[in-house]
């Protein structure tokens, strides 16, 4: 919202609950407080968007990225309230890097069959 000075406040509260292993990000505490916040992945979800925003040099970025790309291995998040989450922690990452031109494929898959593939050349927040 605005107030970076508190912003930075909760980030560096935030940095005495991360554990950071050589391709990943573990979030601990005394209790499991991240639950109640929509689970370990949305907690690491905000903490990437916190990251991208205010520190978008930090190793943390591309620990938590590789974290939640990790977790992701059967093409689903465990629901979509966390898809919708990590998603945007993705978009503010690439809106960060200024990667507008970024190129990537997608995938839809039903059971282990894929139905459809597309190749996307770049893109952009403005629709053509």
């Amino acid at each position: 919202m605005g107030d970076t000075r508190a912003a930075q406040g909760v980030l560096t509260r935030l940095k005495n609950f991360v554990r950071v292993g050589t391709r990943t990000v573990t979030l601990v505490g005394t209790v499991n407080d991240w639950f109640w916040y929509g689970g370990n992945l949305q907690a690491k979800a905000l903490m990437l968007m916190l990251y991208a925003r205010l520190q978008p040099d930090s190793q943390l970025v591309l620990g938590l990225a590789n974290d939640l790309l990790a977790s992701n291995k059967t093409g689903y998040w465990e629901n979509t309230s966390n898809a919708g989450w990590i998603l945007q922690a993705f978009s503010d990452l690439v809106k960060a890097g200024n990667e507008t031109n970024a190129d990537f494929t997608a995938s839809v898959k039903l059971g282990g069959t894929e139905i459809a593939r597309n190749r996307f050349k770049g893109f952009s927040a403005v629709r053509s």
